[in-house]
């Protein structure tokens, strides 16, 4: 019974100490500003992430989406977890997922505990269109025998 009660006041303690220490990003929102570069750049292809001003050794997780309006855009996470330094700088280069569409598109950028974003947009390009278009010629007939 006794440790049962040490467990729990130990979990309680963690639990406050979990909470006094969440960063005032939380609180106050997130700052900084994070840029792509380039910022036009085809599917597939590595690009780079630059940050500043970000809260100082914290992690950021990454999700695209395309296109960069509201309605109904296709998004992906991007495997790739990035730190900050010590002095709120960040750079980090990672490959972009090939998504089936191009065009306007954001990187949300996420700090670990905060629900807020920052945004840095960019340009997909190197999709191919898909049409219905016309269908294919039809197949040349064989060239017909000359009779002597």
């Amino acid at each position: 019974m006794m440790r049962r009660h040490a467990f729990l006041a130990l979990g309680i303690l963690v639990g406050i100490a979990v909470l006094a220490t969440t960063p005032a990003m939380a609180k106050a929102g997130l700052r900084g500003s994070v840029r792509i570069t380039p910022d036009r750049v085809a599917i597939g292809k590595t690009v780079t992430l630059i940050g500043t001003r970000l809260p100082a050794k914290t992690y950021f997780s990454l999700i695209l989406s395309v296109p960069n309006t509201a309605r109904s855009p296709w998004k992906t996470f991007i495997p790739t977890l990035a730190k900050s330094s010590a002095h709120g700088d960040l750079r980090i280069k990672f490959k972009l997922p090939v998504v089936p569409l191009c065009g306007p598109a954001t990187l949300f950028v996420y700090a670990t505990g905060s629900a807020q974003a920052l945004k840095a947009p960019l340009t997909l390009t190197g999709c191919k269109r898909i049409s219905a278009g016309a269908p294919p010629a039809p197949p040349v007939p064989p060239k017909k025998k000359k009779r002597k």
